[in-house]
């Protein structure tokens, strides 16, 4: 069966009747088909909104067919024009209705299968099984019954206004959590309204303190965009929604909703750390260079975004597979160093945390030195004149020299090819900057 509209509004107890005879129980968003029977209990309000967007009401006890006169809002037949006029006249005339058979142009007996409970005057609503026509006394005419809009009706004496339900779409962003970005932005703030509420109904959201409005359309949705710093700001980051509706005779009804959310707009500080194997601060040669130990940390949940090793000259980049990170948010890696230059080697991290917040990027470095300097040594007589003689003071020959600064002498020797003297520490003096000196007795 074809639908013709929803239950847009309920209060109280009603029922839908399909043609096959099968019963359900009406809530409000439920949708009814053609021909279904719609039956209210007694102290039930019902409203009904049409494919068209036109309302319906029913108030309690009632009973109506959703047929095409109903749907379509099509004029009665003829015959039933003539049957209505006929009631009309027999009210007038003090005859009883039920007495009533009214022969169709075509001479066929129409049955009295209506059950028309008044043949009103003055525009008075009467009721039939197969829909709801009027009945103009001034014209003897019968016309399809106007639906049922308490906000475009000139009538003081109108039902109780039932209250619209509004409610905020649950996600305000694909994870309901407002990061940095989004912060940033303006985000877009769905909902619905179901029942009761008049062509361009308002709803207004509170945000921080500051209203937000949209707009509801014919189909019951609207979309209010919402500064994303507010949503920040607010201190129970939860959105507050509010729609009130006043109908023609005056009566307002008010619903509310409310939605929370999530903001994280920071990620955890991260860290980034290169050693040697050798565990002394220097990557020599003596190292395993191809590999130099990277580990460090990021927030729990995030990813790595890049991890490079440079030595000014020459980038390596570390791809996800190239290291190890924990749920935890520790990483380790291993790197090949071998084809750098002697220097300083800096690594950098950059990372964001799971809900796409960039941390600060972080680096690390150490030196790379595999290669020493040329290291130089000179023996010098006294006399200054290159050849040690018997009148140069022969204990206190001297030595002299340089080797890379920071570095350490390994060995120092003097020899005539027959006899050697070495030098131990302590029987020199090295410098800070490389540069050492030594009396030896010759």
């Amino acid at each position: 069966m074809a639908q013709v509209g929803i239950i847009a509004s309920l209060s109280g107890t009603a029922t839908a009747k399909t043609p096959q005879g099968d019963t359900r129980i009406l809530a409000p968003g439920d949708t009814l088909h053609e021909n279904e029977v719609i039956e209210t209990s007694e102290g039930a309000v019902l409203s009904i909104r049409q494919n068209d967007g036109t309302l319906l009401e029913l108030s309690e006890n009632s009973t109506l067919v959703l047929d095409e006169t109903v749907t379509e809002a099509v004029d009665p037949l003829d015959a039933v024009i003539s049957e209505a006029e006929a009631m009309q006249q027999a009210l007038e005339s003090g005859d009883e209705i039920d007495d009533i058979e009214q022969d169709t142009a075509a001479g066929e007996e129409i049955p009295d299968t209506h059950d028309f409970e008044l043949a009103s005057l003055d525009g008075d609503q009467s009721s039939g099984e197969i829909g709801s026509y009027l009945i103009d006394s001034d014209t003897d005419t019968n016309a399809a019954a106007t639906p049922y809009d308490p906000f475009n009706v000139d009538d003081e004496n109108l039902p109780p206004l039932v209250a619209p339900t509004l409610s905020l779409s649950a996600d305000i962003t694909a994870d309901d959590i407002i990061n940095a970005s989004e912060a940033a932005s303006t985000l877009t703030i769905t909902g619905t309204v179901v029942g009761n509420f008049p062509t361009d109904a308002t709803v207004t959201l509170t945000v921080n303190g500051t209203d937000y409005q949209g707009t509801v359309n014919a189909g019951g949705t609207f979309a209010v965009d919402v500064a994303g710093s507010d949503l920040v700001q607010d201190p129970d980051h939860t959105i507050d929604a509010k729609i009130t509706v006043t109908d023609s005779a005056g009566n307002t009804a008010t619903a509310t909703a409310s939605e929370g959310y999530g903001v994280d707009i920071a990620a955890d500080a991260s860290s980034v750390t290169i050693a040697d194997s050798g565990a002394d601060g220097v990557i020599s040669s003596t190292d395993d260079l191809g590999h130099t130990q990277l580990s460090g940390s990021i927030e729990a949940g995030g990813r790595i975004t890049r991890l490079t090793i440079s030595d000014g000259n020459t980038t390596i980049t570390l791809n996800e597979g190239d290291y190890t990170l924990l749920p935890d948010g520790t990483w380790t890696a291993n790197v090949d160093v071998s084809s750098f230059n002697d220097g300083t080697l800096t690594v950098t991290l950059d990372s964001e945390d799971a809900n796409g917040n960039t941390a600060a990027q972080v680096t690390d470095t150490i030196a790379k030195d595999t290669v020493a300097d040329v290291s130089e040594v000179t023996i010098a007589d006294s006399g200054n004149d290159g050849v040690i003689s018997s009148t140069d003071d022969l204990g206190n020959t001297q030595l002299s020299g340089s080797i890379e600064a920071g570095g350490r002498i390994t060995g120092l020797t003097i020899s005539d090819g027959s006899t050697t003297i070495t030098l131990n520490e302590g029987d020199y003096t090295l410098l800070p900057d490389g540069t050492w000196t030594a009396n030896v007795d010759v």
